[in-house]
């Protein structure tokens, strides 16, 4: 099974066990006894609060319960109140990587997105206006391996909780050309 640095650069999803509700963000670092976390939106986090923490990996997802210790704007550590649980992961982990620009083709117009996030089969991007669920796009990811072209499956649509005005997009990637494929492997893999 994984180890808790495997978990580093992952996305994890956060309940407040006071009133259930659910925190993001993205593990910085992850030990056998804390976690530091870039959280999406930390409005309404208080030190001392207790939160049960799943972390998607690669291989594994890492789930247990932790205590806010402290926080700084986004930036959070959390104690763990117990050890580690690994189980088989079940989805594709999902990787934050730097902005990388991103043209979508859709419905005969063409618009400017940034990819945020990569996973195995899929990307996340924050784009100006909103896609249904089941949109079939067409996109051209600049990455630093060169552009990656592919059509994809618009899975989810909200708008972003820290950019009025965008929304946060789900994507899942349809089959790839070869040298597209190539270079979308050494992306995930070199984020991960």
């Amino acid at each position: 099974m994984s180890k808790p640095a495997a978990f580093a650069n992952k996305r994890a999803r956060l309940q407040r066990l006071k009133d259930a509700k659910f925190f993001a963000g993205w593990v910085k670092a992850l030990t056998e006894t804390e976690m530091h976390i870039r959280l999406k939106n930390p409005f309404g986090m208080e030190l001392g609060d207790h939160v049960l923490v799943e972390v998607h990996g690669s291989e594994s997802v890492a789930t247990f319960p932790a205590v806010m210790t402290l926080r700084s704007g986004e930036d959070a550590v959390f104690r763990l109140a117990k050890a580690i649980i690994y189980v088989a992961a079940k989805e594709n982990a999902r990787i934050s990587v730097a902005p990388m620009q991103c043209i979508v083709q859709y419905e005969g117009s063409s618009v400017q997105t940034e990819v945020v996030d990569v996973s195995a089969g899929g990307f996340g991007m924050l784009a100006p206006q909103a896609f249904k669920r089941g949109d079939i796009i067409q996109v051209e990811i600049e990455s630093p391996f060169g552009p990656v072209a592919c059509g994809g499956e618009v899975r989810y649509c909200k708008p972003d909780a820290e950019a009025s005005g965008s929304f946060r997009v789900g994507i899942r990637t349809a089959e790839m050309e070869r040298l597209e494929k190539a270079r979308w492997n050494r992306l995930f893999t070199e984020a991960a």
